[in-house]
């Protein structure tokens, strides 16, 4: 969490992995009481928890200030969800991880069981989560969007983000290794910790083709 704030960024979300509730709900306090009240914090257990554990770890989230709980329990259990949405103030960020994220989400908001809404162009595309998005603005709701897994995908994240109102942050995973490849330039922070809208047409980033080749496995003809 302090190299993360080291660089700059101004929100951090925590995938704690397999611990106990006590570990997490300690966990969590000590990396608020290391990067302070002013940086945004979530958290994302990746769908890995039972409703009451999520609960125990919602209300740790609710004494500390989060801006999100992400995926907390299955996907599809929608009445766990509505009722930790009932019980905590961290709202529920669900989810990317569903295999139908538009119905998905269509599902959760008519059943008023969140208040964030999670989608990627990676599952949905552009116009999908452009969708995705306008639905939920209708229900003064915002769309978070998940990481895409590569530059190019992350790019479309990107204009999607800049074309919408309701999205507050673009998902930037560590090491940049993991998902920045094949650009010649890929996307960046500012110095504020903020990205800057592309301005080259298409996508807004250029293709490393030389990259591209020497990474090529099989070709569809």
């Amino acid at each position: 969490a302090e190299e993360i704030a080291s660089q700059g960024f101004r929100a951090y979300k925590i995938h704690p992995g397999v611990m106990s509730s006590g570990d997490v709900r300690e966990m969590v306090a000590g990396v608020r009481e290391t990067v302070g009240e002013d940086m945004t914090l979530m958290l994302d257990p990746n769908n890995g928890y039972s409703f009451r554990k999520a609960l125990q770890v919602g209300r740790a989230l609710d004494d500390n200030g989060f801006f999100w709980f992400e995926d907390p329990v299955p996907w599809h259990d929608y009445d766990a969800i509505a009722e930790l949405s009932s019980r905590l103030d961290t709202p529920l960020c669900m989810s990317d991880a569903a295999p139908q994220q538009f119905q998905n989400g269509a599902h959760m908001v008519r059943l008023k069981a969140l208040r964030l809404v999670r989608g990627t162009t990676r599952k949905l595309g552009i116009t999908g989560l452009k969708k995705l998005c306008s639905l939920a603005e209708a229900f003064g709701m915002n769309c978070e969007i998940g990481t895409a897994g590569n530059s190019y995908m992350n790019a479309a994240n990107l204009h999607v983000i800049f074309s919408v109102a309701n999205c507050d942050y673009f998902e930037h995973w560590m090491p940049l290794a993991a998902h920045q490849f094949g650009f010649i330039e890929d996307i960046q922070r500012n110095s504020a910790g903020v990205i800057e809208a592309p301005t080259l047409p298409g996508i807004g980033y250029r293709i490393d083709w030389d990259w591209i080749k020497s990474n090529t496995v099989a070709v569809l003809e």
